[in-house]
């Protein structure tokens, strides 16, 4: 089976072209349906209210009415009611099944299992599943239980109001390769306000669904998302063990179970009926798609459905995007933010994990990072498994990884990246997040950021530009700008300091790659080399997107274009060609599908061109918000533009004539949304600005932007003493006065000294 020819057609055939098709053509895209399978079910369960509301009362919502009818009608979920009528609730005697329809199950696939709590008693009681088969067991530390059924999610809790109904959803997986149970066993613990806890022991009948395993192969390591005739996500037996395991019954991040990591042949159980799989190869490659259906009829007698080992064979590659081959410039893509570690916090016991994932993503350069935790009780240290510094046992010619730190103070100061070290920064946290609540707030990051400057190692803002983070700036500290935006970062830029733009996950918040920093190198790819591209401002971020952008002065013996974190001297008078490419598969993200929307120039903060699909040009302030025409070109020309050629890649192409002055910065930005938003929104993309310096003169502060960021600090040091903890009256003296020093200069900027 191959990943030729339109997918919808064969899924048409059996009645699953009706889900599918109105989950691909609809506004609500497959996400909606396929993240929680109860969601399509059961009206009962919060996140189909909070669906409704996304929804209202549009074609939407009546699609996924009809989307819920169909599933319901042919997977109809079990429905387990319980009723008191004794004298205090949860006592075994007041316990009694009303009614159990069967649920219907199939090997290695997670589907729910409704259970419906009806409290006749006087006050109000907790219900929560803590097990499966015999009071001894807890199914949640049990990978693979004497009934081969595992809960690979957090395992529910409801609280039922004193005669009233509540509702519990539990999503259960036979374990593939054998029979599935004739029943379900399992184990609620009531916790009446006042009375002890009780365990109630329920056996929910199973109507075993057919089943068949799947190979898919990519010629490629991938990552697959396989949805089925159930409306769920399949996850290969390896990965449904792993996440078992957890405290919590699965990952904490939901993520996980949307997709998994291939290196090119996996094997996953299917329910009967139509199914789907993607495979997903980083921003370079199209997205693959494969259709199917997993028919039990021809099986034989001898090799029933639930049984079958003779698996599909699925094959699908995700071939390279035109144009996309960005490595052969010297770009390469990488993560800047990665954990890894041996608690219940994270997926994953070395680095061989991050290794798998790395690959599947292509993602060429990972920063793993090392941090420390309060527990409650002590400072965790995850990982420590490997000492600073590049991971060569992970790392070959296309793909390499480095050991680096995360230092985290979560009050007055903020979390900040540490790339390129030989060696921790210690103390690693403070303030509450090293020994909890009461725990000095001290050093500050300052201090950070010179101790990481000392080794040679460059320091990032992680998760966004915050206060403190401007004074860094200010300093001279502040490397790079990660996680961030327009609205925070231009102002930086406008005050005249150099600061270059990244971007990584916090994997496992988000997949790994799922944004990431390209790096452009003069040489082969190395993890020391990958971590200097940053310092020296040649990046470019995106959730998806490819993007390109030279700037050259139109006269001969000018040299080779210049690329973000470059700097371009032209002479006062002369004209710049400024040109920029963007393309991307609009499939690439499953949760914001479509084109490209706009490609813009930015020059000093505002739009200096820009070219929509099949729309005359225009632009929007810098901020990337209140649409607005701009002015033309310099030359009073229209940009040249192109759109997609038609070969499935939406691809956007500017070349506009601008006067080399005034001096300052030109970036590239585009979005297949409203704005430029590379942070868990609709795919986008940013560069580091090219630098213009006119006669050799770099800009003048721009006056606005320093004195609303003075205005900013002063509020954050009036409001240090409340949100700051210091040991002493020294520690709270040097943090405010290294405040009031960032204060001095940015309002030595607002009256138009240069920083």
């Amino acid at each position: 089976m191959s990943g030729g020819g339109d997918p919808g057609d064969r899924l048409a055939r059996d009645g699953f072209g009706l889900l599918s098709g109105l989950l691909q053509q609809a506004a609500v895209a497959a996400p909606i349906v396929y993240r929680a399978a109860e969601q399509c079910a059961c009206r009962h369960n919060p996140g189909w209210t909070a669906h409704r509301a996304f929804l209202g009362d549009g074609p939407g919502a009546a699609r996924l009415d009809e989307a819920e009818a169909w599933l319901a009608e042919r997977f109809p979920p079990a429905c387990l009611e319980i009723g008191d009528d004794g004298a205090s609730p949860g006592e075994a005697a007041g316990f009694r099944v009303l009614s159990a329809p069967p649920a219907r199950l199939a090997p290695g696939v997670a589907w729910p299992v409704r259970v419906r709590i009806r409290n006749r008693g006087p006050a109000a009681i907790t219900v929560r599943v803590v097990g499966c088969d015999r009071p001894s067991l807890d199914l949640w530390r049990t990978p693979v239980d004497p009934w081969n059924v595992r809960i690979p999610r957090s395992l529910p809790a409801v609280q039922v109001p004193a005669d009233a109904s509540g509702w519990l959803v539990v999503a259960v997986t036979p374990h593939p390769g054998h029979p599935v149970p004739a029943s379900l066993p399992l184990r609620l613990r009531t916790e009446p306000d006042a009375a002890p806890p009780r365990d109630l022991f329920l056996d929910i009948p199973v109507t075993p669904l057919g089943a068949r395993p799947v190979r898919i192969r990519t010629p490629h390591p991938a990552r697959l998302r396989v949805e089925t005739a159930l409306g769920t996500l399949a996850l290969p037996e390896w990965l449904h063990n792993r996440l078992h395991v957890l405290p919590e019954g699965i990952h904490p991040f939901p993520h996980l179970e949307e997709s998994f990591d291939s290196l090119g042949d996996e094997t996953v159980w299917l329910p009967e009926g139509p199914f789907r799989v993607e495979a997903r190869r980083g921003f370079e490659h199209r997205v693959a798609t494969a259709a199917g259906i997993v028919d039990p009829a021809d099986r034989s007698a001898e090799n029933p459905p639930e049984t079958a080992d003779d698996p599909l064979e699925v094959f699908l590659a995700c071939d390279p995007l035109p144009g996309g081959d960005l490595p052969a410039g010297g770009w390469y893509s990488g993560d800047t933010h990665v954990h890894w570690g041996r608690t219940w916090v994270y997926l994953g016991d070395d680095a061989a994990d991050i290794a798998r994932i790395q690959r599947a993503a292509d993602c060429r350069a990972v920063a793993v990072l090392a941090l420390s935790q309060w527990d409650g009780y002590q400072e965790v240290f995850t990982p420590v498994h490997h000492p600073m510094g590049p991971i060569d046992e992970h790392s070959d010619g296309t793909h390499v990884m480095g050991m680096d730190e995360e230092y985290r103070n979560s009050g007055p100061y903020g979390h900040v990246n540490l790339l390129g070290l030989s060696r921790m920064v210690t103390p690693v946290s403070t303030g509450d997040t090293r020994g909890g609540p009461g725990t000095p707030d001290f050093p500050d990051n300052a201090y950070v950021f010179r101790a990481a400057h000392a080794q040679g190692a460059i320091a990032l803002c992680s998760h966004g530009i915050f206060a403190f983070d401007r004074v860094l700036a200010a300093l001279g500290l502040l490397d790079a700008a990660d996680q961030s935006d327009p609205a925070s970062w231009y102002p930086l830029l406008q005050c005249g300091f150099r600061i270059p733009v990244t971007v990584g996950t916090d994997a496992n918040a988000r997949p790994l790659g799922k944004m990431r920093t390209y790096v452009r190198l003069d040489g082969p790819l190395s993890y020391p080399a990958w971590v200097d591209g940053i310092r020296w401002g040649r990046t470019f971020v995106t959730s998806g997107p490819l993007l390109r952008l030279t700037v050259r002065e139109e006269r001969e013996g000018t040299g080779s274009p210049a690329e973000p974190g470059d700097v371009l001297r032209p002479a006062t008078g002369s004209w710049l060609r400024v040109e920029a490419e963007a393309l991307a598969d609009p499939r690439m993200d499953p949760h914001h599908p479509g084109p490209l929307q706009f490609l813009e120039i930015v020059r000093n903060g505002q739009v200096a061109a820009r070219v929509e699909p099949g729309a005359p040009s225009g632009g929007e302030p810098g901020d990337g918000s209140d649409k607005g025409p701009i002015d033309a070109p310099g030359d009073g020309s229209e940009p040249e533009q192109a759109v997609a050629p038609g070969d499935g890649v939406s691809r956007l192409c500017l070349s506009v004539r601008l006067p080399a002055g005034p001096s300052g910065w030109i970036a590239a930005r585009t979005s297949a949304g409203a704005v430029c938003d590379w942070m868990d929104n609709a795919p986008s993309a940013h560069t580091s600005p090219v630098y213009i310096e006119c006669d050799g003169q770099p800009m003048g502060p721009d006056p606005a932007a320093a004195d609303r960021i003075a205005g900013e600090l002063d509020a954050y040091l009036a409001d240090l003493p409340r949100r700051a903890v210091f040991a002493t009256p020294a520690q709270q003296e040097e943090v405010e006065e290294r405040v009031r020093t960032a204060i001095r200069i940015y309002r030595r900027m607002a009256g138009g000294d240069a920083p």
